[in-house]
């Protein structure tokens, strides 16, 4: 199965959101990672029919997948950075609604509800209403309703928004038995959700993807290298504004910062190993320095 982006662009007015993209995907998780604000929500809606192109061309298979229409939506399951829901309907009736728009036969519908609440955990909440669940119960459901119809391409918008560590984690390791024979594509700015899930990473700001590729191979894009510099506390101040600091913590009287820089940034800085983290970075600049995940 492979998904590709010809040239595609989405305008509002003057504004590009998605700007001449051309990529290809095939089955495995695809990273797309990107600060607010750089069309990431516009794709992720190209690619589920919400939206369609100004220009350009998406194909599935071959086939022009507006075209395709509800045959595609068939094969597709979506998780949007808010999805709707009837707040007084229990969590195994909301499936059931869901199950009906997509076209699944009661039959089906109900042998996958059970083996999806399975999948993410939520079994034991079958009977509860979705008004009663946790922020990060309705994430859970919000994924579960994604994968209801067992799709071919999953696409995931800002995932863990909301999920707390542990749940993070399930999720990363639900994401990694998803992806064995499917394309799913993972739209986040928390980079330690790509790193810990994605085989091929997209980084993307303006509409357009600025730099495709393994972590490994982004990380070996970056022209600078990683330091681990510690000074007097005093200090900090001045060497952040010199420097493209990636984090900053204390330590006793001591700052500690990991800084990108072409030559040794201090006396005494010891090289580190460049991580997705650094390449977030060094390609957003200041516009990534609002994530505290960072």
């Amino acid at each position: 199965m492979t998904l590709i982006l010809d040239k595609v662009t989405k305008t509002f007015g003057s504004y590009k959101a998605v700007d001449d993209m051309s990529i290809t995907m095939n089955n495995g998780v695809y990273g797309l990672l990107g600060v607010n604000g750089a069309g990431k929500t516009t794709l992720m809606r190209l690619l589920s029919t919400i939206m369609k192109p100004t220009g350009g061309s998406i194909t599935y298979k071959g086939r022009d997948i507006f075209k395709m229409g509800a045959e595609y939506r068939g094969l597709i399951g979506y998780l949007p950075q808010e999805f709707g829901y009837y707040p007084d309907l229990k969590v195994r009736d909301y499936l059931m609604y869901i199950a009906s728009i997509k076209g699944l036969p009661a039959p089906i519908a109900k042998r996958r509800i059970s083996t999806t609440l399975r999948l993410v955990g939520m079994e034991r909440e079958a009977s509860r209403k979705m008004k009663t669940l946790s922020g990060g119960m309705k994430r859970r459901i919000g994924i579960a309703q994604a994968v209801l119809n067992d799709p071919e391409f999953l696409i995931l918008d800002e995932p863990t928004a909301g999920l707390d560590p542990k749940e993070t984690i399930r999720f990363r390791n639900l994401i990694g038995r998803l992806a064995e024979n499917r394309i799913v594509l993972l739209s986040t700015h928390i980079v330690a959700d790509i790193e810990a899930v994605a085989s091929q990473v997209f980084l993307m700001n303006k509409g357009k993807i600025l730099v495709q590729g393994s972590a490994a191979e982004l990380c070996g894009s970056v022209k600078k290298s990683a330091w681990i510099c510690r000074l007097p506390e005093h200090e900090a101040g001045r060497a952040a504004q010199r420097f493209q600091v990636i984090s900053m913590h204390k330590e006793g009287s001591e700052a500690v910062l990991r800084v990108l820089s072409e030559e040794i940034p201090v006396p005494g800085a010891i090289q580190a190993n460049t991580t997705l983290e650094d390449v977030f970075l060094y390609y957003f600049g200041e516009e990534a320095g609002e994530y505290a995940e960072l």
